[in-house]
């Protein structure tokens, strides 16, 4: 059974997708690695996301935190 509060539509979950991955951008935690992977749930290339040094420090402050 699907949860109430997330959509099903499979264009409103790649919209998110991409809205989050803008915002990790924007506050420089990952960037454009310059490779691209085929996706078969898409049927396009795909942009390869890597972590930047803030993004790499975040994450290990993160689970720290935890």
């Amino acid at each position: 059974m699907a949860r109430k509060d997330r959509s099903a539509d499979p264009a409103e979950i790649q919209f998110a997708i991409e809205k989050a991955i803008q915002d990790f951008v924007r506050k420089g935690l990952v960037a454009d690695s310059g490779q691209r992977r085929w996706s078969e749930r898409t049927g396009r290339y795909e942009i390869v996301w890597e972590y930047t040094a803030a993004g790499k420090m975040f994450l290990n402050t993160e689970y720290k935190g935890n």
